[in-house]
């Protein structure tokens, strides 16, 4: 059993301000640890092509965070829908929550190099078989006309 002493020793300690602060410094540097960890999970699911798995489990809370790389029909999914069982929910991240802002950024670059190269077809709509057949015409037209010209000069 434990001494009483102790005990009300132990209550005045961690309820004084620094105690406080540095139980709250803790609690940030676990979040970010933990949150860093799953990163890191996704860039070596990305850059090594391989499945991750990543379960993190607070001893003091029960939450648990997961990182899963594969999709529902994966070789993790069986774990996954085990989770959803826990109390309190499982915090689940996916690719899909980190891809969007590379996504972002690429297919920015790319649209911005797409007007940079040829600003004239960024209005033009797609042409239908007809459109081009009159098109061809014209040019057969203008063949004709030029190469009847060069045979008048001759």
């Amino acid at each position: 059993m434990a001494d009483p002493e102790h005990e009300v020793k132990r209550q005045k300690k961690l309820s004084s301000p620094d105690a406080r602060t540095q139980k709250k410094q803790r609690r940030q540097q676990k979040s970010r640890r933990s949150s860093t960890l799953i990163r890191k999970a996704y860039d070596l699911s990305e850059l090594a092509d391989v499945d991750v798995f990543l379960g993190i489990r607070d001893r003091t809370t029960g939450r648990i965070k997961t990182f899963c790389s594969d999709d529902d029909t994966g070789f993790w999914s069986s774990k996954m829908s085990h989770l959803d069982t826990y109390y309190p929910v499982p915090e689940q991240k996916t690719p899909k929550d980190f891809s969007p802002r590379k996504k972002t950024k690429t297919a920015t670059s790319k649209k911005h190099a797409r007007q940079s190269s040829s600003p004239e077809l960024g209005s033009v709509s797609p042409a239908t078989s007809s459109d081009i057949a009159s098109q061809v015409n014209k040019l057969d037209s203008i063949k004709q006309v030029n190469e009847s010209a060069s045979y008048r000069k001759r």
